[in-house]
């Protein structure tokens, strides 16, 4: 709606329109319109300029701001707004609304750098799931390590991941728990010199690649770099080869 048309708009009126605006925000970052989104967030800000103490949901507002904010590329204002939204929802006890917030700061956190951050959001991810019997503990957890490793405590990093290999090795797993796991086992043995490991974790993510029939080209990727500082440029080849349509599919997207 055009602005002098909300400024008109009574306050009954105004906070319906808010929640309805609200959803159009979330299905525009969902199909990646993000300046229809931000174009939103504008008319909602104008309703809420308008009358102050405008009755919405400001968890919903607060995450909608942060992710306008990252398509901004304005890393530091969208943290500040995911770091809000989670402190929020943890007074009010909404659980799964301070999960959705912790994970979408420790993204960012990540993003830009903030490594001690993007931990202390992971750490709070896992004790959450932990907690709440949430099936998400794994990939949490490889978040976590991710973060130390990248922040260079490589010691920290295998204790998380002692609990991830634990879990791996009970049983034959499947899906993104699983994916997420041996990707972050082998960026730890990476991590330390110890290539044979990192490959051997890497197949296992080819082989669920290729069992859900999706074969991502990242794995790929990832499997042709360890092969060729681990002195295997010849199973380098082949894996990188099976690849580049891939790669050249989203070069030209």
């Amino acid at each position: 709606l055009p602005i002098y048309v909300l400024l008109f708009i009574d306050p009954a009126s105004a906070a319906l329109l808010a929640d309805v605006l609200l959803s159009r925000v979330a299905m525009y970052f969902k199909i990646a319109e993000a300046e229809k989104a931000v174009a939103t967030l504008r008319a909602i800000d104008a309703l809420r300029e308008q009358h102050p103490g405008l009755p919405m949901n400001d968890l919903a507002y607060l995450g909608a701001r942060g992710y306008a904010a990252q398509a901004e590329e304005n890393f530091e204002q969208s943290l500040a707004c995911h770091r809000q939204r989670a402190a929020q929802a943890a007074l009010r006890g909404d659980g799964p609304q301070q999960i959705v917030a912790l994970q979408n700061a420790g993204n960012v956190a990540l993003i830009v750098g903030q490594m001690g951050d993007a931990a202390m959001f992971y750490s709070d991810l896992v004790r959450l799931a932990l907690e709440r019997d949430d099936a998400r503990a794994t990939v949490f957890r490889c978040g976590l390590a991710d973060a130390l490793l990248e922040a260079d405590d490589t010691e920290g990093a295998a204790e998380v991941l002692d609990v991830v290999r634990g879990w791996l090795e009970q049983e034959p797993r499947t899906g993104m728990q699983a994916f997420s796991g041996w990707v972050s086992l082998s960026t730890l043995y990476r991590a330390q010199g110890r290539y044979d490991e990192s490959l051997a974790c890497l197949r296992r993510v080819l082989a669920l690649d290729r069992a859900r029939g999706t074969l991502t080209y990242m794995p790929q990727l990832m499997f042709a770099r360890v092969a060729m500082e681990a002195g295997f440029p010849e199973e380098a080849r082949v894996v990188f080869e099976q690849a580049r349509p891939q790669v050249d599919l989203s070069r030209t997207a």
